[in-house]
């Protein structure tokens, strides 16, 4: 997959300067139920309220809500250092 820049598009013809694509990062994603797992099977509603709060990055795929690893490892970091709620 190849990233532009906000100077050029899918299908235009615009000439700029040349850059070379920028590398996406795979992100890897859980799931809600996966995620509550990993924090010590703490409830549905406190999971939606972390993402509310930005404490963990909620993806949206059609209907499904997923949660990025990164940031439940990240906020898993701040528990432990005393950092979060």
């Amino acid at each position: 997959m190849q990233a532009y820049t906000n100077e050029q598009s899918k299908g235009g013809n615009m000439k700029t300067k040349e850059q070379e694509p920028v590398e996406a990062k795979p992100r890897k994603l859980v799931s809600v139920e996966q995620s509550q797992q990993r924090l010590g099977g703490i409830g549905r509603t406190f999971i939606y309220e972390l993402m509310q709060s930005n404490e963990i990055t909620r993806v949206k795929l059609g209907r499904r809500t997923f949660i990025e690893e990164s940031s439940l490892d990240d906020f898993i970091e701040r528990l432990a250092a005393g950092e979060s709620q």
